[in-house]
């Protein structure tokens, strides 16, 4: 299945009430759904359409819908395959930020590289970033 197909699958996931379902279809639901995120990331990061990847994130923008480790990869892809590096890492900041203060440190070693001018080290750091958080 092509991104874009497994992004309008999570999105439909995602917009339904699961308090409608019993425990056993809320856990199918589950399953279904994490399926879909790892068929997702794997189709992301061998995605090589810039256009497929802008519109998953347009369609992110309107619905907020995606797992943080979804759009980390989104944002992964989407700047390996751009010429126009700072608005994207810019938006990717953006997106960071709502997740604050999880990636804090991350946000601000991308902000001071792009204050410093150093597009390369900003894009270096933003491949860098981690999917997942360790709290413990």
């Amino acid at each position: 299945m092509k991104p874009y197909e497994l992004a309008l699958k999570l999105l439909d996931l995602s917009e339904k009430n699961w308090f409608d379902y019993s425990q056993k279809e809320r856990a199918n639901l589950e399953s279904e759904y994490n399926h879909l995120i790892e068929l997702f990331i794997k189709s992301i990061k061998s995605e090589s359409d810039r256009a497929v990847i802008q519109s998953i994130i347009e369609l992110e923008k309107k619905k907020l819908f995606l797992p943080t480790n979804c759009l980390i990869n989104l944002y992964k892809q989407a700047l390996s395959l751009s010429d126009e590096k700072i608005e994207l890492l810019n938006e990717f900041l953006s997106f960071l930020d709502l997740y604050s203060p999880d990636w804090d440190v991350e946000v601000d070693n991308i902000k001071n590289a792009l204050k410093n001018r150093s597009i390369t080290d900003a894009y270096d750091l933003a491949m860098h970033v981690s999917e997942t958080k360790d709290f413990c």
